[in-house]
């Protein structure tokens, strides 16, 4: 799909598997239980988009900006999310399973219960966030000083 301005577009349900999406606009779209595995949505714009318990395993979303995005209940496992902005966006209880968060924008972002098992959080950046039930086992590439502010924020399962 070249071109395509979907802002504001209902795509309730629909199948985008293993897409290239090649220059369209995709701010404050409705994708809620949508399937976007293996997707390629690189450095693309979804502020405010609803992902509701979309299924989005091994999506690239490097360089994404997904600024107040609702991702509750979402499939992200293995998900690429390396240098993507999640500022003030809802992860509540979503599956981050083996996904990449290298130098993500995490910034006052709710990540209660969620799933980091495996995750690489090298250089995420947690501020202000909300944490409390979020599953950290066994993650990769994060520093003391993320450890300790996961503890103190009620995060499960970080080992010092």
């Amino acid at each position: 799909m070249t071109g395509a301005n979907l802002d504001e577009a209902n795509r309730r349900q629909t199948n985008w598997e293993g897409g290239i999406l090649s220059q369209a606009s995709l701010q404050r779209v409705d994708l809620e239980k949508s399937q976007l595995n293996e997707t390629i949505l690189r450095g693309y714009d979804l502020t405010e988009a609803d992902l509701v318990e979309a299924d989005l395993r091994y999506a690239d979303l490097t360089e994404a900006i997904l600024y107040r995005v609702t991702l509750e209940l979402a499939n992200l496992v293995g998900a690429d999310f390396s240098r993507a902005t999640l500022k003030r966006a809802s992860l509540f209880r979503a599956d981050l399973q083996g996904a990449v968060l290298q130098d993500t924008n995490l910034v006052k972002t709710d990540l209660r219960h969620a799933n980091f098992k495996n995750t690489q959080l090298m250089g995420a950046d947690f501020s202000g966030s909300r944490v409390k039930g979020a599953c950290f086992t066994d993650t990769q590439r994060v520093t003391y000083q993320q450890k300790q502010w996961l503890l103190v924020n009620g995060a499960l399962n970080i080992t010092l």
